[in-house]
Parts: structure tokens; sequence; C-alpha cells
């Protein structure tokens, strides 16, 4: 909301804005003086780390690699943590081989189609038998 008001402020202001989207400005106000959380703080300089590790290995390491670079170089950070801020800085690493190829989606076929024919129990050819008259 805050990169919004920001985005927009010049044009319309920030009270009509606030006004909108039904909020206090002061609520704005205090948003923007608020300083950066420690988490942010930490990411910011991850983020760095995550970069350098990243680009000296000629984009090579993936999230498990950069993560065991970082504390072999002494810098204790959670493996999601490096997940996450990689996946924030569009970063990945080399798939060897071919990509898995991902099942398509189901949504919006129907169950049937005019190449599909429909059989009914009054179509059906007869169940073929075993030689010991099972049906198969």
């Amino acid at each position: 909301m805050v990169k919004f008001i920001d985005a927009h402020r010049e044009r319309w202001g920030v009270e009509p804005i606030c006004r909108a989207l039904q909020v206090a400005p002061s609520t704005y106000y205090a948003a923007v003086k608020r300083p950066l959380s420690a988490r942010r703080q930490r990411d910011e300089q991850l983020q760095v780390e995550i970069g350098r590790v990243h680009r000296d290995n000629f984009g090579v390491y993936g999230i498990e690699k950069v993560w065991h670079q970082l504390n072999r170089e002494g810098k204790k950070v959670g493996r999601d943590r490096v997940h996450r801020l990689m996946r924030e800085m569009d970063l990945e690493g080399v798939v060897r081989g071919k990509r898995k190829p991902i099942t398509p989606s189901r949504r919006g076929r129907l169950s049937w189609t005019p190449d599909r024919p429909t059989w009914s129990s009054a179509t059906l050819p007869p169940p073929r038998r075993t030689s010991c008259g099972w049906p198969t």
C-alpha cells in the first residue's frame, strides 16, 4: 500500500488516496518513517552475499550449494531463507539434463470430446474370456 501511495502521491496527493483506500494518513506516514525491521536489514545483507556467491561460481550454484557455501564462510543462514531470497532475486542454478515435464492442467477440458466416443453398456463389446473362463 505504501508503494502504491508513493507511486501516485504527486498526481492525487496522500490524503485523497488514503481516503479512497479507507486508511488513515497517519498510518501511511508512520509506515514511511518506520525503520527497516531487523529481518529486512539482514535480508539486504544476505542478498549481497548470495549474489556474490552465485556470481563467483559462474551462476551455476543453486539453493543448496549457495547455502552450503555461505555456511562454510561462517555466515549462518537457513536454507529456506536462501531459497526465499534467491527467488526474490530471480536467481537459480543450472539444471543438468532435461527438466521433467509438467502434467498439463485438466481445467477447461471437457469430459467428452468429439474425437472420443461415448460408450454405454448397450454398445460395449462383450468381455473377452480367458481359457479358464474369467473375463479380462
